[in-house]
């Protein structure tokens, strides 16, 4: 079965009166239970790429269908629960919030949903921190973790909800080598 199929996908910025043409006809499909990775040069619009598959922004031209969904036919409210019941994601940034311990931060997305009792989101939220070696840094918050351990953090938020489709950027890039394989396995399951 197909989960992501884009035709023709072009995103040009704008920036004054100079176009910069961040993707240029992309054309490529990813069946269920399916693990790919896209590599390039920075700057060859990769997170532009992941950006527009994770409903974060629209492309000038082409079309993205995600789970039968045509994603230029959904509002921007429906694009926001997409992203909420559908996919996960780990920025390269992370994107913790400061103020919430580790897990918080990964109850977050489970509370949103509202569809869980806060008993079942926190025992999930803990299994999963446990599943990425963080079982004891749960009430840590970010800025009292490593570069690595912040970044599983972010691997667990995504993780957490079952998520259809997890799109990561750079997932592995602070990690060691054994712990970045770890987590790789884990997404792939």
């Amino acid at each position: 079965m197909t989960m992501l199929e884009l035709s023709n996908v072009t995103k040009i910025y704008a920036q004054g009166k100079v176009h910069v043409t961040a993707l240029r006809d992309v054309d490529f499909r990813v069946d269920s239970g399916e693990f790919l990775s896209i590599a390039g040069p920075s700057g060859s619009g990769k997170t532009t790429l992941l950006n527009l598959i994770g409903c974060l922004d629209v492309p000038t031209k082409g079309s993205i269908v995600l789970e039968g969904q045509q994603l230029a036919e959904r509002s921007k409210t429906q694009l926001a629960k997409i992203r909420r019941d559908h996919l996960g994601f780990v920025f390269q940034s992370y994107n913790l919030v400061p103020v919430l311990t580790a897990i918080e931060n990964v109850s977050l997305p489970l509370e949103l949903m509202r569809n869980m009792t806060k008993k079942a989101v926190r025992e999930r939220a803990e299994r999963t921190l446990t599943d990425v070696g963080l079982a004891e840094h749960l009430h840590h918050r970010p800025n009292e973790l490593s570069g690595g351990q912040q970044q599983r953090v972010a691997i667990a938020r995504a993780l957490v909800k079952e998520p259809s489709l997890i799109l990561a950027d750079e997932p592995t890039a602070n990690l060691d080598s054994e712990t970045g394989e770890a987590i790789l396995q884990l997404m792939w399951t």
